[in-house]
């Protein structure tokens, strides 16, 4: 594992500030053998862009979504269907709206514990193919059969 990988990061103002987040991007470096040059920063995509953010999805090995407060946190399900079967692994805040629903696959993380963090970056890193694959094919299911279109049904049923 050591020496290779590229890590992308797709919001540079969010998430872990100061010390927390210098501390997690010296166990990633550790973890891969990865030096500054090696990080490729991403800036926001726009829904126009969808086809590049497609790309960067279908590249990942994992996906780290570390949200610190509530919301939806929808990259995690575009993540999932983004990948080809038996490919990527999802390293997810337990804080994101989504955990609960994709807890099924993805390894589930305390944000504000980084070494916990940098664990379970370690193990969707080292992951076991077959391993790997059962997990995302519990998310891609998941989120196939709990699309924006049930959701909008089981809102609709609980406000009728």
């Amino acid at each position: 594992m050591r020496g290779r990988g590229v890590r992308g990061q797709g919001s540079a103002g969010g998430g872990i500030r100061g010390p927390q987040r210098r501390t997690l991007a010296r166990t990633e470096r550790s973890l891969l053998g990865l030096g500054a040059a090696s990080v490729v920063r991403l800036r926001p995509f726009t829904r126009s862009e969808s086809d590049e953010l497609l790309a960067w999805y279908r590249a990942a090995d994992v996906a780290l979504a570390t949200p610190l407060k509530a919301g939806m946190h929808l990259m995690a399900k575009e993540y999932c269907a983004a990948q080809a079967p038996g490919r990527g692994a999802l390293v997810l805040s337990e804080l994101a709206g989504a955990a609960p629903q994709l807890a099924t696959g993805a390894l589930l993380v305390n944000p504000y514990d980084t070494q916990a963090v940098a664990r379970a970056l370690r193990q969707a890193l080292e992951m076991k193919n077959r391993e790997r694959a059962l997990r995302m094919r519990r998310l891609r299911e998941e989120v196939r059969a709990h699309d924006v279109f049930w959701w909008a049904d089981s809102c609709l049923a609980t406000a009728f």
